[in-house]
């Protein structure tokens, strides 16, 4: 858009013309009162069209007038412009995840059998499309799986007036009995530090390893009820987080500091943990509907794989602290340097990788190629890689590696985002987000093709590949 002039066919109202007049910047375009912008060409999943939209000081949108706003799009943009809106599913319905508010499984705009089942991973999409259009021109919405990467373009909304920054409000439900003042960027919560990182959901390992490499820490919190409270009340209704607690086993530790949390505490959820004590990470209930039914009782446990759900929290210590992974010991003691330099790197065509041969789980492989200052291995010739390890190492005890792949529900993906489709390289496909991917490097599977397999990240142990 040249101008930020609406088209000729304006869909602003002209009900009410000198009723909060408002002009929208350039590059924007305007459909009644609000301020929208397509920023590319590029399609993207929902997760990362909301980290765009945020990268430029922008939310993703919520239309008040979803049928004129698709109408616009087609008629300046082109006619099949579909685009992600800023509503998710929680599992019963959806909500726009910046203000809270729901959208009734029966209401008009949906598109017939829509949402249905479709609540739990699966986003908005408004069908800005003519095709669509002639056939329901009153009915936008569907649902469609968050992690859709080809399909739906990035629209974002311009809000000039937006939710303070996290330093901006103290609590004062709760005093100080020893006044702190935190950084700017943080916010102050009974004498603790905290940062939402960003609006990124992501996984426990991958939020912890973006605490620490912000010099900050898995949070830990002294007063959680305090914690969500704040929370919803500065950050939205439903803003829950990863805490730096994980399951050992047989109760939840804290990984700074090795502390303990009762199963029977007073601050589970209902039936939590329960069974739910190896592989399940520690969940702040940050949500006015959770603080509703059960309001001292934050905690739940969750698969520690989960990336659709919950965000990125991290505390600030001043103090020397012990490092993160000091406290609780790793399924497999990684004991090797901390630089690559003297590493024994393997070249195959063009793929570069380091080998070990150490059986652990998946997160601890990852766990021992960060600690390289490397990641699970993506190669770019896969039965080049599998061939090379089957002829030259001889190792009956290690001859299955990790990659960096895993599944997110609908499909499998490289940590880079890349979807793997199903095809002749696997001898077993399955895309649970429980499920990670291993390189079958043995009994001459190249010559067959089905390298790849899959099974659960945290009950098999292989060899790691790392690059």
């Amino acid at each position: 858009i040249k101008t930020s002039t609406p088209a000729p066919t304006s869909t602003i109202s002209t009900k009410n013309p000198t009723t909060n007049p408002r002009h929208c910047p350039e590059g924007y375009f305007l459909v009644v009162e609000q301020c929208f912008r397509i920023l590319d060409d590029t399609t993207r999943t929902w997760y990362d069209s909301k980290a765009l939209c945020e990268a430029n000081d922008l939310v993703m949108p919520q239309p008040r007038h979803p049928i004129e706003l698709r109408s616009y799009i087609v008629e300046n943009f082109g006619k099949r412009q579909e685009v992600w809106l800023g509503a998710k599913g929680d599992g019963t319905l959806f909500r726009y995840v910046r203000t809270g508010d729901p959208i009734s499984n029966t209401d008009n705009l949906w598109w017939p059998t829509h949402p249905g089942y479709r609540v739990n991973g699966y986003c908005l999409v408004l069908l800005a499309s003519e095709y669509h259009i002639n056939i329901y021109p009153t009915k936008p919405f569907i649902a469609n799986p968050c992690t859709y990467v080809s399909s739906y373009l990035t629209l974002c909304e311009l809000i000039k007036t937006y939710t303070p920054s996290p330093t901006s409000t103290i609590p004062t439900t709760t005093p100080t009995t020893n006044p702190r003042h935190c950084p700017e960027g943080y916010f102050l919560v009974v004498e603790q530090c905290f940062r939402i990182f960003d609006n990124t959901t992501r996984t426990w390992d991958d939020s912890k390893a973006l605490c620490e490499a912000n010099d900050l820490v898995m949070c830990q919190p002294r007063h959680p009820i305090e914690l969500r409270s704040y929370i919803v009340e500065n950050f939205g209704k439903r803003q829950e987080v990863w805490l730096g607690a994980k399951g050992d086993g047989t109760l939840f530790r804290y990984v700074r500091t090795g502390d303990s949390i009762s199963n029977t505490d007073n601050l589970w959820w209902p039936t939590h943990p329960g069974y739910r004590v190896n592989g399940y990470c520690l969940v702040l209930l940050a949500s006015e509907y959770h603080i509703n039914i059960y309001p001292t009782k934050p905690f739940i446990a969750n698969p520690c794989t989960y990336v659709t759900s919950y965000f990125t929290l991290c505390e600030l210590i001043k103090t020397s602290t012990p490092a993160p992974t000091s406290t609780v010991p790793t399924t497999t003691p990684l004991t090797i340097a901390t630089t690559s330099s003297n590493l024994n790197w393997l070249t195959v065509g063009e793929d570069r990788f380091v080998r070990f041969g150490e059986r652990m789980i998946w997160d601890d492989a990852r766990a021992l190629c960060r600690n390289h200052s490397l990641d699970l291995y993506h190669p770019k010739d896969i039965l080049a890689v599998a061939k090379h390890l089957d002829d030259t190492v001889f190792d009956d005890y290690a001859d299955v590696y990790w990659l960096g792949a895993r599944g997110y529900g609908p499909n499998i993906r490289w940590l880079s985002g890349e979807v793997i489709p199903n095809g002749p390289l696997w001898y077993s496909y399955s895309s649970h987000q429980h499920y990670c991917i291993f390189l079958l490097a043995h009994s001459n599977k190249y010559i067959q093709g089905d390298v790849l397999s899959s099974y659960t990240c945290d009950r098999s142990k292989h060899g790691v590949l790392c690059g």
